[in-house]
């Protein structure tokens, strides 16, 4: 999977009707299932726990063109923040895992690095795309393989309209 580091230096705010406000809650920095396979990843999580994190589930439109237009106008979409170590912060990093197909918890490998390269200076924020981890899922049935008959079984249980929300343009 490709990744995708992106520093937010600036930003085009969305409108107040495109806002959606995080309920975040503590969670631990490191995801607890997670924990057992990081040191066969070569991850450095040693000073990882050094700060605190939120997550928040936010509920965001479906389709982003035409918000609010049907019964299942939105989804749930799970971010986590790791606080930097200095606050306030300067900013935020984001990790996108590239995928498809890959939540954000393989990128919880990352934090103690990029909290050193930074001076811990910056929040790092890894969301879970849609359909995958943490976020409103999407699968077809008991399979997750992108097969034709996988592809079939999901446009019966979702809809084809359902299904364009997850296009990689709304990801």
């Amino acid at each position: 999977a490709a990744l995708f580091l992106a520093l937010l230096a600036a930003s085009v705010a969305p409108s107040a009707a495109e806002l959606a406000t995080p309920a975040w809650e503590s969670c631990p920095v490191i995801t607890p299932q997670l924990a057992p396979i990081l040191p066969l990843m070569k991850c450095n999580v040693i000073g990882a726990n050094a700060t605190t994190a939120e997550c928040a589930t936010v509920q965001v439109p479906l389709h982003h063109d035409r918000p609010g237009t049907g019964s299942d106008d939105t989804i749930g979409f799970f971010v986590k923040r790791v606080h930097a170590l200095q606050q306030p912060s300067k900013g935020e990093i984001w990790l996108l895992n590239g995928g498809p197909g890959g939540g954000g918890a393989t990128m919880e490998c990352l934090i103690e690095d990029l909290m050193s390269l930074t001076g811990g200076v910056y929040d790092i924020v890894i969301p879970d795309h849609r359909g995958v981890g943490r976020s409103t899922q999407l699968n077809c049935g008991n399979s997750t393989s992108a097969t034709p008959d996988c592809m079939t079984r999901a446009v019966e249980m979702y809809g084809a309209d359902f299904l364009q929300g997850f296009s990689v343009t709304n990801a």
